[in-house]
């Protein structure tokens, strides 16, 4: 998810709108994270030193540059990373109020990426500091790929968090997910849908709370979100239901699941073509909870409507699975 690494020689554009980040990488050029395979003993000191110097400057382009090269070399410098969080973590959070958005952006990209490696110590330790900053980064409206960034990062931080970690931090977390699913901009919807997704699945029965108010928004987008350029809006909704209804329970989801089947249903046939990514996402929710597939196997050998499809028959069983 966390993409736009940096290599010491390379070159980094970023699109203004979207703040996506290109890399230009030339021939022979050497890569930060094959260096830091060198061994975290080795680049860590090196590295640290840079940091600071480019942190220090006053060009907002040595400020990106030395956090995109932080989360690259964090997977292989983690051991030792992970010795000195205190100093990486406040680097980077640092940078969470810097005045260029390209640098915020690259903030929470480094948040990202050091949650999934450094976790979950980062989680454990530094929790009351990165999940505050990041409720923060999404109310930056004038720039929406902040905001989007910043619904991804908290799905890496959730992942590698314990439901009573989250807790303390879930009404802040989703009414801000709630405003940013109303955003017009698609790529910040999508954001929200998978933090969302993630943080349901994370918290547990915290999230039986917020059920009622997140599930209308939910199942508004999987009906309307009907246009083929907003197929991937509806597959991350799908998701998204899905694990929200996993974390709060059966008798909780039930009514909201004979609703999203019927739904799933009007999908057949040419509406839901064989590259829709519905299908790859719903398959990925089974697989987190794979005693769920047998229901499914069981309607799709037993069920003999040719009007539906293969792909319509396993997530109807699905949705049976988790709500019956």
């Amino acid at each position: 998810m966390f993409v736009g690494r940096l290599g010491p020689t390379m070159t980094v554009t970023t699109n203004l709108q979207n703040f996506d980040v290109f890399v230009s990488t030339p021939m022979h050029a050497p890569q930060t994270e094959r260096e830091a395979s060198l061994g975290g003993n080795t680049i860590v000191p090196v590295a640290s030193e840079q940091f600071s110097t480019y942190l220090a400057a006053p060009e907002w382009q040595k400020h990106h540059a030395a956090l995109i090269a932080l989360a690259q070399i964090a997977e292989g410098c983690s051991k030792v990373m992970v010795k000195n969080l205190e100093q990486v973590v406040s680097m980077v959070l640092n940078s969470f109020n810097h005045s260029h958005p390209r640098v915020r952006w690259a903030a929470i990209n480094a948040i990202g990426q050091l949650s999934t490696d450094l976790g979950p110590d980062l989680q454990n330790q530094y929790h009351q500091r990165v999940l505050p900053a990041l409720a923060a980064a999404m109310d930056d409206f004038q720039n929406p790929g902040v905001q989007a960034h910043a619904a991804s990062a908290v799905l890496n931080f959730s992942e590698n968090c314990t439901p009573e970690i989250l807790a303390p931090y879930l009404d802040g977390i989703v009414s801000k997910l709630l405003v940013l699913l109303q955003n017009g901009k698609q790529m910040v919807q999508e954001g929200a849908l998978t933090a969302l997704a993630s943080v349901a699945d994370s918290s547990q029965e915290h999230f039986q709370k917020y059920y009622d108010g997140v599930m209308p928004y939910l199942k508004a987008i999987l009906v309307n979100a009907t246009d083929k350029s907003n197929c991937m809006l509806r597959a991350k909704s799908m998701e998204c239901i899905s694990l929200v209804g996993m974390a709060v329970g059966k008798e909780k989801f039930r009514d909201d699941a004979k609703q999203v089947m019927e739904v799933l249903m009007s999908l057949q046939g040419s509406q839901m073509e064989t590259d829709d990514p519905t299908t790859s996402y719903m398959l990925q929710a089974w697989a987190r909870h794979t005693p769920m597939l047998a229901w499914a196997q069981t309607l799709h050998g037993h069920v003999k409507n040719s009007s539906l499809s293969c792909v319509h028959l396993w997530m109807v069983g699905w949705l049976i699975a988790i709500s019956f």
